[in-house]
């Protein structure tokens, strides 16, 4: 489902069907970081039938996710013309702390 042809890590996947069909999935991926460390939040999005899928990048920040707890909090919701995306993502933890932020993206789709 992701277009990434490197090595990088993707994870923590969410999906959804819309009415029409389409498939909508939200994942972590660490495309972006050489590192392969850092997350971001993508949405990957088929209308044939999971033959070929459309990647974009929804959040707007990455964040480190060591010392952080993974969770299940993620999820995607379609409807006939949108995917709505929920995560939890850590860019805002103070050192130490173990707290996640709730962000939500909308794809129109």
């Amino acid at each position: 489902m992701n277009d990434d042809a490197g090595t990088a890590t993707q994870y923590n996947v969410a999906v959804s069907a819309s009415p029409s069909g389409r498939v909508d999935l939200s994942f972590y991926d660490r495309r972006d970081d050489p590192n392969d460390v850092l997350n971001a939040r993508y949405y990957a999005g088929s209308t044939d039938g999971g033959v070929t899928f459309v990647n974009l990048r929804v959040s707007d920040a990455s964040w480190d996710p060591a010392g952080l707890p993974l969770d299940d909090y993620d999820h995607v919701a379609s409807t006939a013309r949108t995917a709505q995306l929920v995560w939890a993502d850590g860019r805002n933890n103070p050192l130490g702390g173990i707290n996640l932020d709730i962000y939500t993206a909308t794809v129109f789709a």
